[in-house]
């Protein structure tokens, strides 16, 4: 399965248990550290608020993250979150 990079400000983050969604644009991102979707993989519990910190502190601050993500079913399944310069 190919991955796919988003790049831009979130435009909503939220993070609630074991999951953390992401919007970028039109396009929702999500991420587990437990009950992921069938046969999708999930990150550690640590991975997970790395990803939520960076997502919050780009929405926060308006500067621009790149999300790398595939598609898992039926969901776009974040793979890494970076800084953009």
């Amino acid at each position: 399965m190919a991955s796919e990079l988003i790049v831009g400000s979130p435009g909503w983050v939220r993070a609630y248990g074991n999951q953390l969604r992401v919007i970028i644009g039109s396009t929702e991102l999500f991420a587990y550290s437990s009950d992921a979707p069938s046969n999708c993989a999930t990150v550690s519990s640590d991975t997970l608020k790395l990803y939520g910190s960076l997502a919050q502190g780009s929405l926060l601050s308006g500067k621009v993250i790149g999300v790398s993500y595939e598609s898992c079913g039926g969901q776009n399944m974040i793979i890494s979150v970076e800084l953009s310069k």
